[in-house]
């Protein structure tokens, strides 16, 4: 594809595939023109695609509307992760495909490098997995089925919150002002949390150990 910015630059971009996203205001008439089946000017849809009553057409964010609905950004985050996936997977694209917002990294076979990543799950279970020079921790972790699959890679949330063990954590590049800010939204914050989607795997932190922090906090009385 050939890709252009505000600037009027150009650039070409190598794709598999091309996914446009028609952004429509929900009070305009063209919606109408898609012979959807509307709900007080929303789109109705299922909660496991968030496919509408018309097959092949999604709709996620504001326009679109189910039991439960929140009109939160971190909603739209899941909202937008079902219905990708569910859209390659009906295609028959991707068996195995993950949804996030990062370019896709090279593997350690093309690079020449890898690294080890110690890490420690909230059941206390150690596991040590092969980490890639240039992915993040996070994306290391949810390749691995850890715990982080909701974590888009965009320091948006703090659902793939972890600790960083022993001296890794002053080996680290210090937070960025997005991170701490999202850190604050996070549960059990200690000293040594950090976001692992801004941890980027390198050959100095080989052998860097991290553990999983709680997604609850349970209290006894």
């Amino acid at each position: 594809m050939t890709l252009a910015g505000a600037d009027k630059r150009e650039w070409r971009h190598e794709s598999d595939t091309f996914l446009p996203f028609l952004r429509i205001d929900h009070q305009a008439r063209t919606l109408a023109d898609f012979g959807l089946n509307l709900h007080e000017n929303l789109i109705p849809v299922d909660t496991a695609k968030f496919e509408s009553t018309t097959p092949g057409v999604f709709a996620i964010g504001d326009i679109n509307t189910y039991a439960g609905k929140l009109k939160l950004i971190l909603c739209g985050f899941h909202e937008a992760a079902l219905m990708a996936q569910a859209h390659f997977t009906s295609a028959g694209r991707m068996k195995n495909f993950a949804f996030n917002t990062l370019r896709r990294r090279r593997t350690a076979e093309e690079t020449g490098r890898g690294m080890k990543i110690v890490a420690t799950d909230r059941k206390g279970a150690e596991h040590i997995i092969e980490g890639r020079d240039g992915w993040t921790v996070m994306e290391i972790l949810r390749d691995a089925g850890l715990p982080s699959r909701e974590c888009g890679g965009a320091c948006a949330c703090a659902t793939c919150h972890v600790y960083v063990t022993g001296d890794w954590y002053e080996k680290l590049t210090p937070p960025s002002e997005a991170e701490v800010d999202m850190l604050d939204m996070a549960l059990a914050v200690e000293p040594n949390s950090r976001l692992s989607c801004q941890i980027t795997c390198a050959p100095e932190l080989d052998g860097i150990k991290v553990t999983i922090a709680p997604s609850k906090i349970i209290v006894l009385q």
